[in-house]
Formats: structure tokens, C-alpha cells, sequence
């Protein structure tokens, strides 16, 4: 038999939600693959998965929701706003149960409970994200949601067609689910999924009955096992994930996009992509460059209207640990029309100040009407700066890197009434006809000279992309 790890963690969280100061065991069972011969599935479906369209609302867009993406395994996924995604690391597990263990105990014993099973070792399945619902309405004790996805690599396991694997999941799972239904779904770009709702027959110490669904996908490179946990009894999995079963892409098989429509200004779109190791790709798909943003930064999109940006600036301030989540929800409408999107650092250490954090302000970009001169361009903002009242010019110079020239200027100022040092560091790199501006800015209590480090990793990261 295959080794599913989630039909045993089904018992971890009926327990975890019952004390949060234990931590589960690790439980494993040997394993074999079985042949199709072997097979005596507790439910005949190799020839008989429903099939189950999912309801489109043309107003959304999958490419639009944050995509991670897992190469090695041959596959992207992705997540709406209100789903709060933890890397597999102990420093990020135990921030988030930190987080929520007085806003929602139950989920942070969800959290709590699930931290050993993922760091530890594990010969046959990678656990690959772990993710937890986090809007209000979910925090509600009884209504938590989370899932988590492993992928098996093994390559026999990989062979096996997916309806055949579905029967050897259910035989496996026979005397542990009561299963309610197995459809099988599309995602917008052709991938197959088959999707297992079940009841759990067995309850924790509360009497609470937990709502399992599996979902089940072959990338080609991989098995992928989503396990889907609630309270909830009317939570749908296809509804409710409809958007994150649509956006599932194979990597190497990824169709054409349709031609997308503008996402701010009239120019220009713009993705983001969460790479597995918690970085975050913003890339200009119409300028044609790519930025790169370390793990603990956070980007909020202002590229739609008022209401939207709200939504926006709301989710990313939610999910910072930071004091400079009150500042980004109370401060959309003071972000100018020619601002796209602003990365902000969550480093609740390092240059934060009375709820200011480091951040990146990615403007429109300008139309060059003749070649991108940075040398030039930079003598033109010390021209400007130089003089200006509390205003000194720190650094000028041209920077380049991957094969990019562009200007950058580190400026240091200080406002009327403000007891902190701001940090401005300019640049502006061209790319096809445009000139993209970047402003980044940092905050301190003292005076400093290497404050260019601290953004250096991002402007080594520009890189103009096809």
C-alpha cells in the first residue's frame, strides 16, 4: 500500500484542537506498491469519477490570486487573500501559533499540533506548504480551516493513471473514512484533480467531528495529497476552494495566457509569484522585468479602485507581525494614483518605527522618449536635491547588474517634528520603452551609512524578462 500520511494526521488534529501543550507523535506504516491486480477498492471508481464543473465567475481571475510555485515537482498553486500560508519552517510556525493563539486558540492548536509533523523527516513525502483560512468569519471557534499539501516523488508512484490511484487511496483508506463523494474537476489550464470529501467517524475530547476532503494530483513529476480539515459541517471544499482548484498549473505544461487586460494604468499588468523558499517574484509583464523580494517582505496591489486596495492593504496588514500593519489598512487613500503596488518588510527588529517599516514604492513607469542615459539621469536628481532644506545627498552613482544600467541615489532627510533619520534610496533602470522608478525607504533613530545594504539584495534581483 501507498504510505498516506494524511489519513493518520486526521487523528493528530482531533487532538491538537484538544490541548495545545502536547505535541503529536510522529506515526508511520510500512508500505508497498501493490499492483493493479492487488487492488479490491472500497469503492468502484476507476471507471466511474464524477465529473464536476466548476462554477466560473468571470470577474475573478486565477493568474491574479498568489501562486506558489514548486518547480522540482513540476507545479504551481494558488491561494486568495483571506489564506494565510506558513513556510515549513519552526521560526514560521511558531510566529504564527504566537499570532493566533489569542485571536483564534483553535487554529493556533491546529498550528501547534501540526509543527513536529512537518519539520521532521520523512523518507517518502515532502510536505510542501501549509496553509490556514484567515479571515474573520473562520477564526470563529468550529470554523477553522486549514490544509496542507505533500508531494511523493517516488516514480512508481508517479505512474499510476489517476483514477487508479484514487481506488488505491480509497482501498487504503476504507476503514478510517467515511467518504461522501469522489468528482473529479478541471483546472482553467486542463489539469485533472479528483477531489474525496468524507466524514471522519471518530471525534476529539470536545465532541467535535472533523470535515476531511482529499484532493489527489499527478504533476507528471509528482503525486500531490492536499488534505483539507475543518469543524465546519458546511464547509464546501469546491466551493469554497473553487479559486485555488482553478489556478493548479503544471509548470512545464503551462498553456498560453489569454492577451490580459490592463491592471493599472492602461499599460500595463503586473503577477506575483511566492516561490517556495518564501520569496515573492513582482513581475511586469508588459515592460518586461522581474523583481525579487526576500521572505519577509509583503506587497500589497493598488492597481485597482479604492475598494479593492482596501481589501488588499487589509489581508497583508492581517497577516504582519509587525506594528506597520495598522499603518498600511489606515493609509490606502493616501497612496498616490501613480503608485502600482508597495512591497513592506515584516521585520519587527530592524527599522520599524512607531508602525513605519522599510518599504518599496513600484511607480508607473514613464515613457522614455530617447535612449536611457543613467549617468545623466542621475546628475539631474543631485541637481534637484542639492540644497533642498534637510536634505543630504549620500550616494550617486551608476549601478549595474545583470547587464542593467541604472541610476541610483541614497538620500538622507529628516521632516519638521520628525525625531527619525528617512532613508530614500532612488532607482531608476530602463526597461523596453520605459523607465521603471523605484523608491525605497528606510527608518532609524540614528544616523547610518550602510543603509544601501539593506536593499541590496532586492536591486540585485532586477532583471529585465522577456
Amino acid at each position: 500500500m501507498f504510505i498516506h500520511r494524511g489519513l493518520i494526521f486526521y487523528i493528530f488534529f482531533a487532538l491538537a484542537v484538544s490541548s495545545c501543550a502536547t505535541k503529536p507523535p510522529i506515526m508511520t506504516r510500512s508500505t508497498s506498491m501493490p499492483s493493479s491486480t492487488m487492488i479490491e477498492p472500497a469503492k468502484a471508481v476507476s471507471n466511474d469519477i464524477k465529473i464536476y464543473d466548476l462554477p466560473k465567475n468571470e470577474s475573478e481571475d486565477p493568474r491574479k490570486v498568489g501562486s506558489y510555485a514548486f518547480p522540482n515537482a513540476g507545479y504551481e498553486i494558488g491561494f486568495s487573500n483571506n489564506w494565510s500560508v506558513i513556510p515549513i519552517a519552526r521560526d514560521a510556525l511558531d510566529g504564527a501559533y504566537q499570532k493566533y493563539k489569542e485571536q483564534s486558540p483553535e487554529l493556533a492548536d491546529f498550528i501547534n499540533g501540526y509543527s513536529n509533523i512537518f519539520l521532521a523527516e520523512n523518507s517518502e513525502a515532502q510536505y510542501a506548504l501549509f496553509a490556514v483560512d484567515s479571515s474573520p468569519e473562520r477564526l470563529a471557534k468550529g470554523k477553522t480551516v486549514g490544509l496542507f499539501v505533500s508531494q511523493y516523488t517516488d516514480p512508481k508512484r508517479v505512474a499510476v493513471p489517476l483514477d487508479e490511484y484514487v481506488a488505491i487511496f480509497l482501498n487504503d483508506t476504507s476503514s478510517q473514512l467515511d467518504v461522501k463523494n469522489v468528482v473529479q474537476v478541471f483546472s482553467d489550464t486542463g489539469v485533472p484533480i479528483a477531489v474525496i470529501q468524507s466524514n471522519l467517524k471518530q471525534q476529539n475530547s470536545s465532541g467535535q467531528t472533523v470535515y476531511l476532503s482529499y484532493i489527489l494530483i499527478n504533476t507528471g513529476k509528482a503525486y500531490l495529497e492536499i488534505v483539507v480539515q475543518t469543524f465546519d459541517p458546511s464547509f464546501d471544499v469546491l466551493d469554497y476552494l473553487r479559486l485555488t482548484l482553478r489556478s493548479i498549473n503544471y509548470i512545464e505544461l503551462a498553456q498560453p495566457s489569454p492577451t490580459p487586460q490592463p491592471a493599472w494604468g492602461q499599460t500595463t499588468v503586473f503577477t506575483l509569484n511566492h516561490l517556495s523558499d518564501g520569496k515573492t517574484e513582482f513581475t511586469d509583464t508588459t515592460n518586461g522585468y522581474r523583481i525579487t523580494f526576500p521572505p519577509d517582505w509583503y506587497i500589497v496591489d493598488y492597481s485597482g479602485g479604492t475598494e479593492q486596495d482596501q481589501k488588499n492593504a487589509d489581508s497583508v496588514a492581517n497577516y504582519m507581525q509587525s506594528s506597520a500593519g495598522a499603518l498600511i489598512s489606515s493609509s490606502v487613500q493616501k497612496v498616490g494614483s501613480n503608485i502600482v503596488s508597495i512591497a513592506y518588510a515584516d521585520n519587527i527588529n530592524q527599522g520599524t518605527w512607531n508602525g513605519y517599516a522599510p518599504h518599496v514604492d513600484i511607480f508607473n513607469p514613464t515613457t522614455l522618449n530617447a535612449p536611457f542615459d543613467a549617468e545623466a539621469f542621475v546628475r539631474g536628481l543631485v541637481k534637484r536635491d542639492t540644497g533642498q532644506p534637510n536634505v543630504k545627498v549620500l550616494q550617486a552613482a551608476v549601478y549595474k547588474i545583470n547587464d542593467i544600467e541604472m541610476s541610483l541615489l541614497v538620500e538622507v532627510y529628516k521632516e519638521p517634528n520628525n525625531p527619525v533619520f528617512i532613508y530614500a534610496v532612488g532607482v531608476n533602470f530602463p526597461a523596453k520603452n520605459s523607465i521603471i522608478p523605484l523608491s525605497m525607504y528606510y527608518y532609524s533613530e540614528k544616523e547610518k551609512n550602510n543603509v544601501l545594504d539593506y536593499f541590496q539584495p532586492i536591486i540585485d534581483s532586477i532583471e529585465l524578462v522577456k
